[in-house]
């Protein structure tokens, strides 16, 4: 599916006609790919900012050195006959027309569109997030898909050293938490019965408290979550892989203590099909090695070599050895 990407240069539209993949770890290889085209399957449209979006992958990869999103994770827990197209992108908020419209002109009935914003809402706040959510349900309304609205992950910027827990910096009936709730339970008490609202700053607060507190409430723990350079410091906002699989999971644990009946029932195909999939915690091993430490890869420059030199093609001899090698210098400056 095409993406919007508003950091190319230009900015706009970016066509992804391939299928990637990727192989990683010791001894690991790849038997087969069997690939096969479906006429149609469900789709959750994901629409957030960069804590949703898939990230960067640096190399060597080592998945707690990595920026990423809690839509990367969703893919382990959802059905496997639905699809998922993450359009979200560092530095938005719902205020967004681009990526919206890029869902908007794509999504069909029985489609989901997940909404989770608030991070970068600092001039509007919550009452701005709120005055934009409308788009977002009339676009799923018109065609007749969900729309699941969900509250922000959570970012480890605050420690409160008398409770030993994590300042929640978005939720409580005044912050965002509580614009995404009121937001939808509005729009149910008005009828709408397409639409859901999934607390994942609740689930996501409880997940670092408690991975602190079964490690003796040294905060360095929940760090073990986001975004760590070897020798650097924590990016306290940016899941890294280990994150993003862990709070996907709280979004489903989320919607699973949804108790309003209406909001149940629009979640209920997703979570009666999910996967029996299990997030996977940071080794006690990487844990007591310490934040950045032996676990992380160390990073080699690779010495420039003057002339580098591009294989064309190889060619070779009936017994699988090699008869002959095309190569072209390249010029320095390349």
């Amino acid at each position: 599916t095409p993406i919007y990407y508003e950091k190319s240069s230009p900015a706009g539209k970016i066509a992804d006609e391939m299928v990637t993949v990727g192989v990683l770890g010791e001894n690991s290889a790849l038997a087969a790919v069997e690939i096969q085209q479906v006429e149609s399957y469900p789709t959750l449209w994901v629409l957030g900012d960069s804590t949703v979006t898939d990230g960067n992958t640096t190399l060597p990869f080592f998945q707690l050195q990595n920026c990423t999103g809690v839509g990367t994770g969703l893919t382990k827990y959802l059905p496997r006959d639905m699809a998922m197209v993450n359009e979200g992108e560092g530095g938005l908020n719902a205020a967004d027309n681009y990526h919206f419209n890029m869902v908007k002109d794509r999504i069909k009935a029985g489609d989901y569109m997940y909404v989770e914003y608030g991070h970068n809402h600092k001039s509007d706040g919550p009452s701005g997030y709120k005055s934009h959510l409308d788009k977002y349900y009339n676009a799923c309304h018109a065609v007749g898909a969900k729309l699941i609205i969900v509250s922000p992950v959570q970012s480890i910027n605050s420690w409160n050293t008398t409770t030993n827990k994590w300042n929640d910096r978005f939720g409580g009936e005044n912050n965002f938490e509580g614009a995404g709730r009121s937001y939808v339970e509005e729009k149910v008490a008005a009828g709408a019965d397409d639409v859901a609202f999934v607390n994942l700053t609740k689930a996501s607060v409880a997940f670092v408290d408690k991975v602190t507190a079964d490690n003796g409430n040294v905060k360095t723990a929940a760090q073990f979550y986001y975004q760590t350079s070897k020798g650097g410091g924590t990016d306290s906002s940016h899941p890294n892989d280990a994150g993003a699989e862990n709070f996907a999971y709280c979004f489903f644990k989320a919607a699973k203590e949804v108790t309003d009946e209406t909001q149940a029932a629009v979640l209920k195909p997703i979570l009666d099909n999910m996967t029996d999939e299990m997030p996977n915690l940071v080794s006690q091993e990487i844990i007591d090695g310490g934040i950045g430490g032996t676990a992380w890869p160390q990073y080699i420059v690779p010495t420039s070599e003057k002339y580098p030199v591009l294989i064309n093609d190889i060619i070779f001899n009936e017994d699988g050895t090699v008869k002959q090698v095309d190569v072209t210098t390249r010029a320095a400056e390349i």
